[in-house]
């Protein structure tokens, strides 16, 4: 039976092991209640069912499977997706794989799948639906950022479709009573003046992002606590890395989002003395680390590490251009106290911002 788009994508949130099986069984339930599997809810519905049986069967899991348009397939764990490709660690390194390449990805976990599914959920703009999916996958795993995000972005979504609908009614009602409101005349602004004139910024696109080069005073962008040499890597969760600029643009232009949440780059030099064994004693913070990675905390107020720019919450992402996404706590506080008697700390942070666009 020919499946539609809408099922080979929810497909694709699912392990590979016994899904066919679960899935013809699935499927065999529906067709003794009289459900045959068109397009639709009742293949939805199959899906789901599916999933369901293959979570209870298969709780252990061993590692998200990437199948290629060529027949292959590899497992690893995808740790960051982008517009154009994911990158998959494996057990002999990281890899990108193009998304041109990829016939389907089947996650893991079990909140990654509800997370997967509520993403396709909002892709066909049915967000109470997506919602639904982003609790449920906040269920699995209540401290779930992304699915925590999602909820956000959706529900920043509904509220502003209310506004535009508010603002139609109000402009419908005006045409009625035969007032007209003047279109303000503008001329045709670039995405690039549209962008510094709502957001204040002037940027440059690279290979990881967008470079701030100015501020404008009193902007969005200042008042959000943005610099002058900060990254931008991610918006709404979206990595940029490697996305076009006019695909950029429209995601800091989008009608739909007011506000902005940014995850931005930023290197900090902190001078520190190597007297003391403890590292963290030195830096003026603990080294913690999550499922986001090593994270800044328990910084006080006036301590160096305060003064030099670091929040709370900050994700140290390299320590003097040393990569330290798989290294173990113990070992980076090693290499942050081998680095400190070289001389000052350069450590390159990652930190979420949001900012509210002028309209």
């Amino acid at each position: 039976m020919q499946k539609s788009k809408l099922q080979l994508k929810i497909q694709n949130c699912l392990k590979i092991l016994h899904f066919d099986m679960s899935f013809c069984l699935s499927a065999a339930l529906l067709r003794q209640v009289g459900i045959f599997l068109p397009a639709g809810k009742a293949g939805i519905f199959a899906i789901w069912i599916s999933a369901t049986i293959h979570f209870v069967l298969c709780e252990s899991a061993f590692s998200d499977t990437v199948r290629l348009k060529d027949g292959r397939e590899e497992k690893g764990v995808v740790i960051e997706r982008y517009s154009d490709r994911i990158v998959f660690s494996q057990e002999e390194g990281e890899a990108q794989i193009l998304k041109k390449d990829i016939q389907e990805i089947i996650y893991d976990t079990k909140e990654q799948n509800f997370l997967v599914i509520g993403n396709l959920y909002k892709e066909k703009d049915n967000l109470d639906k997506a919602i639904e999916y982003y609790k449920k996958a906040l269920a699995e795993k209540p401290n779930f950022k992304e699915a925590r995000d999602a909820i956000s972005l959706v529900t920043t979504l509904k509220l502003r479709r209310k506004e535009f609908e508010k603002k139609e009614e109000i402009i419908r009602r005006a045409e009625i009573s035969g007032v007209v409101t003047p279109k303000k005349n503008s001329g045709i602004k670039t995405a690039r003046e549209r962008i510094r004139e709502t957001i204040g910024v002037t940027y440059e696109k690279n290979t990881e992002g967008v470079m701030i080069k100015q501020l404008l005073k009193g902007s969005p962008a200042e008042i959000s606590g943005l610099k002058g040499g900060d990254l931008i890597v991610s918006i709404w969760g979206n990595l940029i890395g490697y996305s076009s600029e006019e695909d950029i643009e429209r995601l800091l232009l989008d009608p739909k989002y007011k506000e902005l949440r940014l995850i931005i780059q930023r290197e900090i030099i902190l001078p520190v003395s190597v007297s003391a064994n403890d590292i963290e004693r030195q830096l003026g913070f603990n080294i913690i680390l999550d499922e986001q990675g090593f994270r800044a905390s328990d910084i006080p107020e006036n301590s160096p590490a305060s003064e030099a720019g670091i929040n709370n919450g900050d994700i140290i992402y390299k320590i003097n251009d040393d990569q330290i996404r798989y290294t173990g706590l113990d070992k980076v506080r090693a290499l942050a106290q081998e680095k400190a008697r070289e001389g000052p700390l350069k450590l390159l942070i990652r930190r979420e911002i949001s900012l509210i666009r002028k309209e």
